[in-house]
């Protein structure tokens, strides 16, 4: 807490999922917050006072510029991010690379400009290549392995982090780059435009309708809660020891096995269809986990308990 104390904060995508999940915590802790959205904010907002919500276009340099001058931000959290299903991932490759690179330029430049020393860049799991053997290490990301592809949002997660090392060493900035698994939680989106496998998963479970699981179903990956995942970012930015960070729990399970765990919570018998003849990407994805545990003071929720609270969430505010 004395890290954030006096602190002016920019959370950028405020009415994004993770974002959203910032902007709560620095209530909680009574932060001075100012969240940028595009859309309507969503999520419970804690302490109103100590939040102001700006409606930013991040692609505009000028206007981010005048907003954190005027703001007197100290901290800039880069949660925002063009992303989608895999339908709109493959109809928009390039204006995704093209808009998620230029937003983390702005943001960058801005906190050049105006020499704010913090820096968090949302980076993403998904920017190890198949080639790297589970438990990933940080080191053994694209520097090591590099895997070209033409998913747009993978190859701007890649670039925004070497343009951010580029900036740590050319003018000193202090620029973290937080790489989380799926995350998951209260909160996030349920409805087609998402790719998130959990809420996909929770919707069709609830509707009555077919999980389609991809290949066998026995490709693994890990999950980490939302809450879980914010708290070990703001470690990561007051420990100051890692400047790239695996972000997941210890727990990983099968694409097969999430089905079948969230369909028993939930209290039916699973309805799941394997179609063995589409790609399953990496057969395992995990990461470890060694560095984070060194930095955070509290305990990761259970798959279990996460995924309960989130379909208790569902049924609450949506169903």
């Amino acid at each position: 807490m004395s890290f954030w104390k006096n602190k002016r904060v920019l959370v950028t995508g405020a009415d994004g999922f993770i974002g959203s999940h910032f902007i709560e915590e620095f209530a909680v802790l009574n932060v001075c917050i100012v969240g940028s959205y595009l859309k309507s904010v969503q999520g419970i907002f804690g302490n109103q006072e100590k939040i102001k919500k700006v409606r930013l276009d991040l692609l505009d340099f000028p206007r981010v510029l005048s907003v954190c001058k005027e703001e007197r931000i100290d901290v800039v959290l880069h949660c925002a991010a063009l992303d989608g299903n895999l339908e709109f991932k493959m109809k928009n490759l390039a204006r995704i690379m093209d808009e998620n690179i230029r937003m983390v330029s702005n943001v960058l430049n801005v906190a050049r400009d105006l020499k704010i020393r913090d820096v968090m860049l949302m980076s993403s799991a998904e920017i190890y290549s198949p080639q790297v053997k589970s438990p990933i290490i940080e080191e053994d990301d694209y520097q090591e392995f590099f895997h070209y592809s033409e998913n747009g949002y993978v190859l701007s997660k890649i670039f925004a982090e070497v343009l951010g090392k580029l900036y740590v060493k050319q003018f000193g900035m202090n620029v973290f780059l937080p790489r989380p698994t799926n995350a998951y939680g209260p909160g996030d989106k349920f409805d087609t435009s998402t790719n998130r496998v959990i809420p996909s998963m929770i919707q069709k479970v609830l509707h009555g309708e077919q999980i389609e699981i991809w290949g066998d179903g026995s490709q693994i990956r890990g999950f980490v809660y939302v809450n879980d995942l914010v708290k070990s970012i703001l470690s990561m930015i007051e420990s100051r020891q890692y400047q790239v960070l695996n972000i997941a729990t210890s727990e990983s399970i099968s694409i097969l096995d999430l089905a079948k765990t969230i369909s028993r919570i939930i209290g039916v018998k699973p309805n799941i269809h394997l179609d063995t003849k589409k790609p399953v990407g990496m057969k395992e994805r995990v990461l470890n986990i060694q560095k984070l545990n060194s930095i955070i003071d509290f305990v990761p929720k259970s798959l279990e308990e996460g995924l309960t609270e989130t379909i208790d969430w569902y049924l609450k505010n949506i169903k």
